[in-house]
């Protein structure tokens, strides 16, 4: 098989990469899983929030923003976001990061102890545990099986092939074109190599011969517990410490819980251990009245990141034909419409449009070449 563009990963990023190259070229994904969007993607909580970003992860979120508040027509057939805002609680001590926080956004509220407790009543407040708090007003929620199959779509209507099975052992590059073996025995002919493996991205670059960049696969323990017994919590906001020890909120009737933890783990089908089950029950708890008597669900994922924590996205100073998509660490879900786009155009060695340049993302600020001058 002959393709102009071979993307390897499909999770958010190869599966959103695909669905704007395949406008303009022949495009095959490759998906090791039996499934795309197994890994990462799939385990999610996708909140939207700039406060939690910065730089050019911040900059690509507003340039998502209008797409997942008012997707383009055709794209999908239901609402891909639901607007519950986030309440970043801090201590006294902490005090000050709200202010500084509150002056990235413009609809952005500080709270007091009162106003906080009206909307979450478990918050436990006071001397030695929260003081104020900060609301972003227009977070929101992503539907990410929504979001995912629409990209699937738009890979169909546009001509683009999605393998699923189909393990990446092997790359080379000949005359023109790469030659990418799968573990099954078959091979395809590629011009250029997308390398959206997230957590796996240096490992195919390893098998392709190219420098890795040194991504740094995070994990993240995720669980789901029960609310309060008299009160419902479905309509509460997120909720989280402004200096990142811990985040809630509403989940199908219960409530989805993290200490927000980062724990370095080799790329893998990560799973939740004991202890970051417990630290994110513990959090939870000290932060809140809330008792968690039991573990309703949970899970872990991996947060992949570059050595700057920011995105990636350009072609390989040491290998052409190989282009980076990689490192959208824990925003890649909320960053997905103008990552995508500006990857693809940098793809097809197209300038990135105007409205991205003035936002600060540019070809350098996602070039993996940026790292040969750190």
């Amino acid at each position: 098989m002959k393709v102009d563009f071979c993307i390897i990963g499909g999770g958010i990023a190869g599966l959103s990469i695909a669905s704007e190259l395949a406008r303009h070229a022949d495009v095959l994904v490759l998906e090791r899983e039996a499934d795309p969007a197994f890994h990462t993607t799939g385990r999610s909580a996708a909140l939207y929030s700039e406060l939690t970003a910065q730089s050019t992860a911040l900059a690509l979120s507003r340039l998502s923003r209008p797409f997942l508040l008012k997707p383009p027509a055709g794209f999908c057939d239901h609402p891909l976001h639901n607007i519950i805002g986030c309440i970043f609680t801090a201590s006294d001590d902490e005090a000050g990061h709200i202010q500084t926080l509150a002056a990235k956004l413009e609809c952005a509220e500080v709270l007091d102890i009162d106003q906080m407790l009206a909307r979450v009543p478990v918050l436990r407040t006071g001397e030695q545990h929260i003081t104020s708090g900060l609301l972003e007003k227009e977070a929101f929620r992503i539907d990410v099986g929504a979001l995912v199959q629409a990209y699937r779509r738009q890979i169909r209507r546009n001509g683009a092939t999605l393998r699923c099975g189909a393990e990446v052992m092997g790359l080379m590059r000949e005359k023109e074109a790469w030659w990418v073996a799968l573990a099954d025995g078959d091979s395809v002919s590629a011009r250029r190599i997308v390398n959206a493996a997230g957590a796996w991205g240096d490992v195919i670059a390893t098998r392709a011969n190219v420098a890795a960049l040194g991504l740094s696969p995070l994990r993240r323990t995720m669980i789901v517990f029960d609310g309060p017994p008299a009160l419902d919590c479905s309509q509460w906001p997120a909720v989280g410490s402004i200096t990142g020890a811990y985040y809630f909120l509403p989940e199908a009737g219960r409530l989805m819980g993290s200490s927000a933890d980062e724990v370095a783990s080799p790329p893998c089908d990560a799973q939740p251990e004991e202890y970051d089950i417990a630290l994110a029950a513990h959090n939870i708890e000290s932060a809140t009245t809330l008792e968690i008597r039991q573990i309703r669900h949970k899970w872990a994922g991996l947060r992949t990141f570059a050595p700057d924590r920011q995105v990636v996205a350009g072609y390989a100073g040491d290998s052409p034909g190989f282009f980076w998509f990689v490192g959208q660490g824990g925003f890649g879900i909320q960053t997905a419409p103008a990552a995508a786009r500006a990857a693809a155009l940098l793809a097809m060695e197209e300038p990135l449009p105007p409205a991205y340049e003035h936002a600060g993302v540019t070809a350098a600020t996602l070039s993996p070449q940026r790292f040969t001058t750190l």
